[in-house]
This record gives structure tokens, sequence and C-alpha cells, in this order.
């Protein structure tokens, strides 16, 4: 649980830290010494514990009263254009996002049924607090390519010294981050959700999708739909508000789907995987324009050596942000089914619908290179998701699944076999058995895959031979020869 104590208007460290957090991040780097950040984070949790022991004496009712009317959208105005300013509210949301997880997280159904509509409205304008506030990092002229490191504090290629992460970890709780702030958002709705009656549930539930999808049929149908033509005309700033409304509805679902898995199968994926699926094609689909855009623009200046597989490295604003979080949603959601009734078949249904979908991200990989940061960490959350389809679907659905992944393996791009047969393999590696009645399909796909002009996609698939042999307890290579 995140400390309430955290929520401190002011957004900054007490005076007697202030002096040595006010340093810029360079000099701060250079004079860290282990002694020195031990002291400071000591005098932080002494002001956070004080903090904590004020709140503590006030009543819960008073204090969501004043929370609720802090809560709103103050990113409005002519001085966003200042990022300083910018960072300081942010900081500023994120702590009262605290203080609502703490408030919530105390209370009582009894309590929350009496106040329901109006803490609904003010989490909606938490929830809403990412998407208003990346609109006004564009307005103060942050490029959308910046957005991931500037405004979500993400290092594509997680390159980081002991040294920051060391300043990282004392100032976490005045550093201005769109994901932390969605992410505490979630965390606090997913509190409120788990004190509310089913029918209710799904009554608030159908109004945060309708908020989430801002007028349209389902999540990023817009950019679902875009055409190429298109690409060179489409707004950012509405494209990155739609994003962010989609990270925070994503997020939610994972908070309370994480909390309560029955909620998940019984509202979450029936209410919500037509709209991860539409999110899901729009990120393809806008992964590969921009990386087909940056492929003309390299032909028109001559740019003869520069490496396709580099197109999106500088370039994953906002696909790249939008995909794992729904990929995470669905490895969460998607937990082994209780029975074989209702709830299964309702698995199985959400398995076919986002099998295409979810494989089909597999193509983004032709254009990310394996040193890339974050290459790494889509590729975990892609076969994190397949895995979690796999061991849900029905069996001709897992068949299906497989099948899906292995036609990946014959893509001309040596990126997207290897991405492929990894995610097969981790399948085995996960649900082992479980998945033995795709055996013959996998063994014939990896006997033309062991000739793979490759060497990293022949080894990949040695990997997995000898973990379907150790799942099987018989040798493949017979079957592999003929």
């Amino acid at each position: 649980m995140v400390c309430p104590c955290d929520a401190s208007p002011e957004g900054t460290h007490s005076d007697s830290t202030k002096d040595v957090v006010g340093e810029t991040h360079a000099e701060a780097a250079e004079s860290f010494d282990i002694d020195l950040s031990a002291l400071i984070w000591l005098a932080g949790q002494l002001r956070r514990d004080l903090a904590s022991e004020l709140v503590a004496s006030v009543p819960h009712r008073l204090l969501l009263i004043s929370v609720q009317t802090a809560t709103v959208d103050s990113f409005d105005t002519s001085e966003e254009r200042q990022l300083e300013v910018l960072d300081h509210k942010l900081i500023y949301m994120q702590r009262l996002a605290t203080f609502y997880i703490w408030i919530l997280s105390k209370e009582t159904p009894e309590f929350v049924a009496t106040v329901a509509d109006t803490i609904m409205a003010a989490l909606l304008r938490l929830l809403g607090i990412s998407s208003a506030a990346v609109g006004a990092f564009l307005l103060a002229g942050v490029e959308p390519a910046a957005i991931p490191s500037r405004a979500l504090r993400r290092d594509p290629l997680r390159s980081v010294s002991l040294v920051d992460e060391a300043l990282q970890a004392f100032r976490k709780s005045a550093i201005s981050c769109l994901r932390k702030c969605y992410k505490l958002a979630a965390a606090a709705f997913a509190q409120f959700a788990l004190r509310l009656e089913m029918e209710e549930l799904r009554s608030r539930l159908v109004k945060v999708l309708d908020w989430a999808r801002s007028k349209q049929p389902k999540l990023l149908e817009q950019q679902r739909l875009r055409k190429a033509k298109d690409f060179e005309s489409f707004d950012a700033a509405a494209d990155a508000a739609a994003a962010c409304r989609v990270m925070a509805l994503t997020s939610t679902m994972s908070c309370i789907a994480d909390a309560a898995p029955g909620i998940a199968e019984e509202l979450l994926l029936p209410l919500g995987t037509k709209d991860v699926s539409s999110a899901l094609v729009a990120c393809r689909r806008f992964a590969v324009q921009i990386a087909g855009q940056r492929a003309r623009k390299r032909r028109k200046t001559s740019e003869k050596d520069a490496n396709p597989m580099e197109a999106l490295q500088s370039h994953t604003w906002w696909w790249f942000d939008v995909a794992c979080s729904c990929l995470d949603f669905i490895a969460t959601a998607c937990k082994s089914p209780s029975s074989a009734g209702t709830e299964a078949k309702t698995f199985a249904d959400t398995a076919e619908e986002l099998r295409d979908p979810v494989v089909n991200l597999l193509d983004i990989f032709e254009f990310l290179s394996e040193a890339f940061g974050t290459t790494t960490e889509l590729r975990k959350a892609l076969e994190a998701a397949v895995v979690a389809l796999t061991n849900v679907a029905s069996e001709s659905g897992v068949k299906m699944l497989v099948q899906a992944i292995l036609e990946k393996s014959r893509s001309e791009d040596a990126e997207v076999r290897l991405g492929a047969v990894r995610c097969v393999h981790r399948i085995w590696m996960d649900l082992g058995v479980q998945v033995v009645m795709c055996l013959s399909e996998v063994t014939m796909y990896a006997s033309e895959l062991l000739e793979d002009e490759d060497s990293r996609v022949e080894m990949a698939v040695r990997a997995m031979i000898k973990t379907m042999e150790d799942c099987t307890g018989e040798s493949l290579q017979d079957t592999l020869k003929s």
C-alpha cells in the first residue's frame, strides 16, 4: 500500500532535505554518498511518519471530501507551458491518488455505498489526469517521440547507473510520471470496486469503459481504422489523450482482476475483450505505419545504411505503452477457469477474440532490435499474454492459437521468426503436457527451422525441442529427421 503521507500538496521534500534534493541530477549523482543518502531517506521517512500520524486522527469522511474537492483537471491554463509547473501539478495528483487508496482501503462497503456517486465522479477525474497532462506536455513543446522518456520516465535502453537508481529510490515520491499517475488512480478505483455489489460494479465499469472510448464504438477505433494516407495529418494530441485513457482503463481492470480474479471472468472479460482487441490492432497498425514512414524518409535522404530494425527505436509512443498495458491485463485476467461451466466459455471466447490481435503483434519485431531495452519488455509481455490465453482456451482454441504463432515462424524476417519460436517455447515451458495436442504441429515447424539461416533462430528451436522432450519424456529426433 502506498503511504498516504506522500500526498503532501507541496509536492516537495521537507526543508531538511530540500537543499540536497534540489541539486541538479548531475551534481547529485557526482556528490552522492551512501551515508548521506541514508540520512536523507531517514529524514524523509520521519516526515512521512509524522504526516501519517496527523492524517490518522482526521475522520475519513472529512478526508474524502477534501481529496475529492482537490481532484480537478488543473492542466488547462497558459502556465502549463512551463514544464516545471506541469511536473509539480502531476506530483500533486499522484499524491492525491495515494490518499484515495488509503482512505478507501480503510472504509466499509456500507460507507462507500452512501457516497458511491461522488467517489465515482472523483475517480473518473483522477483517471483522466494522465490524458489531460499528456496534452499539456505536448502543448509545452515536448515532442511525441519524447513522451516516453519525459512524461512516462521510461528509458528505452535501460542504461541506469547504480547511483541514479539510488537517487531515484529516495526521490521517487517527488518524480512526476504519467504512468505512476494512472496506475495509482487505477489502484484507487480497484479499492472502490472491491466494496461494491456485483451489479453496482457492472454499471460503474460500463461508465469507465464509455469514458475510455471517448465517443468511439470501441477503444482506439479511429486509430485502428486509420489509413496510411491519413498518417501524416492525424492529431497527435488527440491520439495521446486516447492512449492514456486506454492505459488508465486497462490498468484499472488489471488491478481489479489481480485483487478479485472472479470478477475478471464475470465482468471484465465480457465487457472489455472486444475493446482490448481493438486497441491491440490499433497498436500494431500505428507501429507499422511509423516504421513505413521512417523507411520512406530514409529513402528520400539516401540513408541506405540505416538498419531497418531501428525504425521504431526512438518512436515507441504510444503503441508500445498501450500494447504492454493491454497484454498485462490479458495475462492477469486470464487465469485458469475453476470449472467447465459458463466461466470456461467466457475464457474460451476471450482466447478466440484476442488470438489474432495478440499474435499479430509479432510483426512489430521486424522493426525492433534485440539491443533495444523495450524490445525485451514487449516480448515478455507478449509471451505472458500468449501463455495466459493458451491456458484458458478450449482444446481446439489451443491448436488454433499455437498454429497462428507457428505461421509467424515462416516470416521472411528473422526477428519475427525468433519471436514466434520464443512464444511457443514459453508455452511449453509454462504449460508443459497441457499443450501436448500440438506436439506434431510444433515438431513439423521445428524441423524446418532447424535449417534457418539465422543462428539465433536455430538455437532457439533446439532449446524448444529440448523442453518438449523433457515435458513428454520422449525423444523427437526421429520425428525431426523424417
